[in-house]
């Protein structure tokens, strides 16, 4: 059905690896990397949806990856959501990547959601008490804003209950 073109892209930008010292979103240049991806991925299965994702770091300065809108076929944007809280910092930064994809003119879908960290749980991370109403928020807003998401890690029947209301 689709094809993520390349996951973690930012990742360059966000760890301290040897080498990666004062790097910028412009030297990655991931607008020109999804279109020559995407053209060949297209090229041999052009019934593929590609996705292609973007990141931003946090803070008021804090810059997208992806530089300018990338030319790819078939394509949705897309991004990990990743918030300790919906409300207003989850809220903020997902309105500022739906104006974005939606801004091109591109389909809009939050890949890596996971319900506060409920679904990463076993790993040993903390979710807040509320992260059954934040969850519910977040499906809400994105359907009234016309997002698609997916769910990243374990879902039990307490989240998938949540779930089966929104699909």
């Amino acid at each position: 059905v689709g094809a993520l073109l390349l996951s973690e892209a930012y990742d360059l930008l966000g760890q301290p690896y040897p080498g990666t010292a004062g790097l910028q979103p412009k030297d990655l240049n991931l607008a020109g990397f999804y279109e020559r991806v995407g053209a060949a991925v297209h090229r041999a299965n052009p019934h593929l949806l590609l996705i292609y994702w973007d990141s931003v770091g946090h803070g008021p300065r804090a810059k997208f990856s992806i530089t300018r809108r990338p030319a790819v076929p078939k394509r949705v944007y897309g991004f990990e959501f990743y918030s300790s809280r919906w409300y207003p910092q989850g809220l903020r930064r997902l309105r500022r990547f739906v104006q974005r994809g939606h801004g091109w003119g591109h389909p809009v879908s939050i890949g890596d959601f996971t319900a506060f960290n409920y679904t990463r749980r076993e790993s040993g991370l903390d979710y807040p008490a509320t992260w059954r109403s934040q969850t519910h928020s977040v499906l809400r807003w994105a359907k009234r804003h016309g997002v698609g998401w997916n769910i990243s890690g374990e879902v039990d029947e307490k989240l998938a209950v949540i779930l089966r209301e929104w699909r």
